[in-house]
């Protein structure tokens, strides 16, 4: 059996995982999928006692599929399937998506089908979302979002810091006080800042687009 050494990430699971951005957990719900990933590529045994696969002859269309509990609140289960050398994150759904104490059978057969058209329609590479939040530019420089934004948002972000470099707005809302104010030494620390982050928004631009194929040493999941 060949390790898992390749993600795919499908068009369901940016879209479940985008409904939980701006939640309390979410960086923590990330990083546990990644931690899954990670383990999963050590070996394919069930990571803890919550990550199961379906198995059961009534639930045709989640056979083959594993469930892992993320998050119990908010009630977070990552749906994902593995075939060959490559793990597929399906979905993000809740307990309620699959059968309980002998209940939820036909909403589970929905949800599974749900789940295996966006594993057959194949690999989208990134969510575009369209906004991080910062609040000064260094912040752009360690959100592994800003590489799953959308070229109108990094285009947007770029001429925001291309005005800082101008007339430092961001600089008199967080100081309160013209940068012109500030001392020679404080002017020039915040224009690298704003360099920095500009050069680094660019960067990302300026990648090409990403294999169909994720390999695990690529971007965040």
């Amino acid at each position: 059996m060949k390790a898992i050494s390749k993600v795919v990430t499908t068009s369901l699971y940016w879209k479940t995982l985008g409904e939980l951005r701006g939640t309390p957990r979410y960086e923590k719900i990330r990083s546990d999928i990644r931690e899954l990933v990670q383990k999963k590529a050590e070996s394919r045994m069930p990571v803890n006692a919550r990550d199961k696969v379906f198995n059961d002859k009534r639930l045709a269309s989640l056979s083959g599929i594993w469930h892992c509990s993320i998050s119990r609140n908010p009630d977070v289960v990552l749906f994902y399937s593995m075939e060959g050398d490559t793990l597929t994150l399906g979905m993000l759904g809740k307990h309620d998506d699959f059968p309980s104490g002998g209940q939820n059978f036909a909403r589970a057969n929905g949800v599974g089908s749900r789940i295996r058209n966006s594993i057959e329609q194949g690999h989208v590479p990134t969510p575009e979302w369209e906004g991080v939040r910062w609040s000064r530019p260094s912040d752009l420089l360690n959100n592994a979002e800003v590489h799953e934004l959308s070229v109108a948002a990094l285009q947007e972000i770029s001429e925001a810091l291309y005005r800082e470099a101008q007339d430092a707005p961001l600089y008199e809302r967080l100081h309160g006080h013209d940068i012109l104010e500030a001392n020679e030494a404080e002017i020039e620390a915040w224009l690298n800042e704003v360099e920095a982050a500009n050069d680094h928004i660019l960067s990302v631009m300026r990648k090409p687009l990403v294999s169909l194929d994720v390999t695990l040493a690529g971007p965040a999941i």
